[in-house]
């Protein structure tokens, strides 16, 4: 073997000095030229933050009516169990009659939509149903339905407004 294929081995110890003359120096380039007090960001959770429940809201429907007479005035709604105001509630509003045997106009609300809570957690809309039967003669029957649910929950209730108006022929 040749002289400049020699290789010189380094012991241990010499390593271990170069490791750490070498961490050393990386330190001390990386420390800032002005000490600075540290700063520790720290927050509370409240006590029951590890165990408190999901919250489910239960929807409470507000009375069915049923009618003999056009036009029909009432209150449609639902009710909160938590009696909180603001809680978004959905509702799809649907009609079971026939349109070939009479015309339903209903106002109040439109076919789908979201409407927050009021105080005690109540949603009360006055709503109007009139109904004119195509033949007078036959009358008219159906039922207007509007579904309301939380957007958390899988269930909610429906409300229902059925009629019969009586035709000329019993």
């Amino acid at each position: 073997m040749t002289e400049s294929q020699k290789t010189n081995k380094i012991s241990r110890r010499d390593a271990i000095k170069l490791l750490g003359a070498v961490t050393g120096a990386t330190v001390l380039a990386n420390l800032p030229s002005k000490w600075k007090t540290p700063e520790i960001a720290r927050g509370v959770l409240p006590a029951h933050a590890q165990t408190s429940n999901p919250v489910f809201y239960s929807v409470t429907c507000g009375n069915n009516a049923s009618f003999q007479a056009s036009p029909f005035n009432g209150n449609a709604g639902v009710t909160i169990n938590l009696g909180d105001a603001g809680i978004n509630i959905d509702y799809l509003v649907t009609c079971s009659c026939n349109p070939l045997e009479q015309t339903v106009n209903f106002t109040g609300l439109g076919s789908f939509g979201t409407i927050p809570t009021g105080a005690g957690g109540i949603i009360s809309v006055p709503i109007q149903i009139i109904v004119t039967p195509t033949n007078p003669i036959l009358g008219a029957s159906g039922q207007l339905n509007i579904f309301w649910w939380h957007i958390d929950q899988v269930f909610g209730c429906t409300q229902t407004f059925s009629w019969v108006i009586p035709g000329i022929i019993p």
